[in-house]
């Protein structure tokens, strides 16, 4: 499992070479990261397996650091990438690190109420611009 969670992260890394700016200072992988892999010139399938494995990744590391993203039940991760892209085409959101779009997308998706999720939406963007 271990080594799994390991080669997801490696491989995640190396799909997604080149969406970071080499001369940028380190930054969370946010949806400006996400809809660059939108821009790569490669077929569509491949783009969503990029989006996929990165997705795996995150919630791979999170099951590594013992706090789980998405409920155990919940490891199908394909739906999650459509909701991650329709979190991010709200520009107002591509600020927010993809591990808490990941959590906003499962929040939703566990029916938690609309205005609990928008309060912890908003807790995340005053973090966020509390960072920079």
């Amino acid at each position: 499992m271990q080594k799994s969670i390991i080669f997801l992260i490696v491989m995640c890394m190396a799909v997604t070479a080149g969406v970071f700016s080499a001369s940028a200072a380190y930054h969370f992988f946010n949806g400006e990261d996400w809809v660059k892999i939108d821009q790569k010139t490669c077929p569509i399938d491949v783009k969503n397996n990029m989006k996929l494995m990165t997705l795996k990744a995150v919630e791979g590391g999170s099951l590594f650091s013992g706090t789980p993203i998405l409920p155990q039940q919940e490891m199908n991760l394909s739906g999650y990438v459509e909701a991650v892209d329709m979190f991010y085409s709200n520009v107002t959101n591509r600020e927010i690190p993809l591990y808490f779009a990941l959590k906003i997308a499962s929040m939703e998706k566990q029916g938690i109420p609309e205005a609990q999720v928008r309060l912890y939406r908003t807790a995340i963007q005053k973090k966020v611009s509390q960072t920079k």
